[in-house]
């Protein structure tokens, strides 16, 4: 297939790209690519592009997240005036290991600041909006702008990044697929941190079975992320899984042993909405009817959850963005700080 960027490719980014021009209310990039061709000319040449890769033309025109790293003409600003014109060294392994798939980078999307808000509204690019119907919903956060330029069928898939639920409530927010992998199955390098107990990298397609494609396609290892777990360790989850699915008969036939499912008492909480409620409900009346046992499970720390994760992502915050001082990295302002004050007070008052 050669080393570059295939046609079918190109036409499906571009196809994106009209309908980009259509759908500028929503923010939903701070950066974009204009012509794809071009990106093999600043870095992103594909290499020999797999043939039995399992990730398709329609979701190999990537939207990134601004605080995932991408090398060439695209900077990685986290939304923010601090690191405005900051351009990364190399890319976030995501980004890299979907490349070799074939995927290009169709632009860099808008979030909140530092990937800091549930809203995407605390950018210096802007605000997020919701595509439907304009100007009225949230968009969600901090992801918003990935989960936009999806909904808006710029791209068919994106990348985003999930502490709280970065990924999730954008998605819910959209009407599109959001996904937070587990802890440590996509590598976290080239990411910018927020609370690096919590934060993972997300996913956004627009139907399930893309997100099946696109997670096998971005899904790696590395040991230069210490929260990957490597190899030994999936193939033993592996091998367990195997070992399980043969016992229950692989799930599927006339021989699939009944399952014991546990419900969580916890999560059957008064703010659920009804039609959340009734759908759940609509699911455990299904696996009671194919011969499953439901049985309520109890976990208590579940309230504590949210204080927990309040603590800690302040915490993690605190330290991760400390750096951010104008001396280290970011921007400097020309103004004198106050000599009774923080050296670095200007500086991210301008940030």
């Amino acid at each position: 297939m050669g080393s570059r960027i295939t046609e079918e490719v190109v036409a499906v980014a571009r196809a994106g790209l009209r309908d980009f021009k259509a759908r500028t209310r929503t923010n939903a990039f701070i950066q974009r690519d204009k012509d794809p061709k071009k990106r093999k000319a600043t870095g992103y040449e594909t290499g020999a592009l797999k043939s039995k890769s399992p990730l398709p033309n329609n979701l190999k025109v990537v939207a990134v997240k601004d605080n995932i790293s991408t090398i060439g003409s695209f900077e990685t600003t986290c939304a923010s005036n601090f690191l405005k014109d900051y351009k990364a060294p190399f890319d976030a392994d995501v980004v890299h290991t979907l490349i070799k798939e074939g995927g290009v980078v169709a632009g860099k999307t808008n979030m909140d600041e530092f990937g800091m808000g549930s809203h995407s509204v605390n950018s210096h690019y802007g605000a997020v909006t919701n595509m439907k119907p304009f100007q009225k919903y949230s968009a969600g956060g901090s992801s918003g702008g990935s989960a936009q330029a999806v909904a808006a069928g710029t791209t068919e898939s994106a990348l985003g990044t999930d502490t709280g639920g970065s990924v999730r409530l954008p998605a819910a927010y959209s009407g599109v697929v959001g996904f937070k992998p587990s802890y440590g199955r996509i590598s976290r390098h080239g990411v910018i941190p927020y609370a690096h107990s919590l934060d993972t990298v997300g996913l956004f397609c627009r139907n399930p079975e893309d997100m099946t494609l696109f997670l096998l396609s971005a899904q790696n290892l590395n040991n230069r992320d210490p929260t990957s777990p490597g190899l030994p360790a999936i193939n033993r989850l592996t091998n367990a899984i195997r070992r399980e699915e043969a016992r229950l008969g692989r799930w599927t036939g006339k021989d699939t042993k009944p399952l014991r499912i546990g419900v969580p008492a916890e999560y059957n909480i008064a703010e659920l909405s009804p039609a959340v409620r009734h759908t759940w409900q609509r699911t455990l009346d299904t696996l009671r009817s194919h011969g499953h046992t439901i049985v309520p499970v109890s976990l208590p720390s579940t309230k504590q959850a949210l204080s927990a994760y309040y603590i800690i992502a302040a915490a993690e915050a605190s330290s991760n963005l400390a750096k951010f001082d104008g001396v280290r990295y970011g921007s400097r302002e020309d103004a004198s700080d106050n000599p009774t004050g923080v050296l670095y007070a200007a500086t991210r008052g301008a940030g």
